[in-house]
């Protein structure tokens, strides 16, 4: 899913954080109040147009922010996303699959990155797109190329025992200390994002048909929940406010002149939730700043 790397980086380089150092009684959860949201147009082809949203945060502990460069949040439980196995053995009835999560290794003198599919052990096959035409797996949801919602095609490290010659292999690596083999598999699999990899969470609302209904932006390979760094090395209270860009060449297109709302949520490094809050009702001309 390339789009979301893509998407992650414009997010961060759009983050900015203002915070006070004075040492408050807060709670160690979260607690965020909304600001203000804008709209910036940039003309031109092939631009991106952004919101902005701008939240205000308390945190007793100051645990906030994920550091890019440590290796620990790539980890679980902050992995990016999870993957499926098969039920060996099973045909029949409804098949189960099992979740389970990645890690980040590397490989080589060049200690090149590999996302590694934590299988444990656990017997199956990694599930792809064609596993639903596999006996007891009919319930998988179909295919879509111009989808992101339920397939990921980035490229999979996985154990020789979770795939086989049927699988789009594009390289073999074997660890040198075990002498097992890893395949390189690249092709649609299904897979869920782990809600713990992001520490911002953003949901559009669209009044539609007299209610606000939710756009779901993966099915056009779109994600606006994202990580913001780290606010402070200190374990001390913290407040201040943070910026939040989001890029999109397609807003006017998509919603010109609707009416929307946004949910958002942050999380601490200790995977507690802020409370929801909720912007105003807006239109994109009415938040619109030069």
């Amino acid at each position: 899913m390339k789009f979301i790397k893509g998407l992650v980086l414009v997010c961060f380089l759009a983050i900015s954080i203002s915070a006070c150092f004075d040492p408050p009684e807060f709670k160690s959860t979260p607690e965020i109040t909304f600001d203000k949201i804008q709209f910036k147009e940039v003309p031109g082809a092939g631009t991106n147009d952004s919101l902005i949203l701008y939240i205000d945060f308390k945190d007793g502990d100051g645990d906030l922010g994920l550091d890019p460069d440590d290796e620990t949040f790539a980890e679980p439980p902050f992995h990016s996303s999870d993957y499926f196995l098969t039920t060996p053995g099973c045909s029949t009835g409804q098949c189960d699959t099992t979740k389970v999560n990645t890690q980040i290794v590397y490989y080589g003198q060049e200690n090149v990155p590999y996302v590694l599919l934590n299988s444990n052990g656990i017997n199956g096959k990694l599930v792809t797109n064609k596993t639903r035409n596999q006996a007891g797996y009919i319930y998988l949801p179909a295919y879509s190329s111009s989808s992101c919602e339920f397939y990921s095609e980035d490229r999979l490290l996985v154990p020789e025992a979770a795939a086989d010659a049927s699988y789009n292999i594009i390289d073999t690596l074997e660890d040198q200390a075990t002498k097992k083999k890893y395949f390189v598999i690249q092709e649609p699999l299904l897979y869920k994002k782990n809600t713990n990899h992001y520490n911002i969470e953003v949901k559009f609302l669209v009044f539609e048909g007299g209610n606000f209904v939710e756009f779901n932006w993966s099915k056009l390979c779109y994600e606006y929940d994202g990580r913001f760094p780290l606010l402070s090395s200190q374990s001390s209270a913290l407040e201040g406010t943070i910026r939040y860009g989001m890029a999109n060449p397609s807003y006017l297109a998509l919603f010109s002149v609707k009416t929307l709302k946004l949910e958002v949520r942050i999380k601490d490094r200790a995977l507690n939730v802020s409370n929801k809050v909720t912007t105003p009702q807006f239109t994109l001309d009415g938040i619109r700043v030069n």
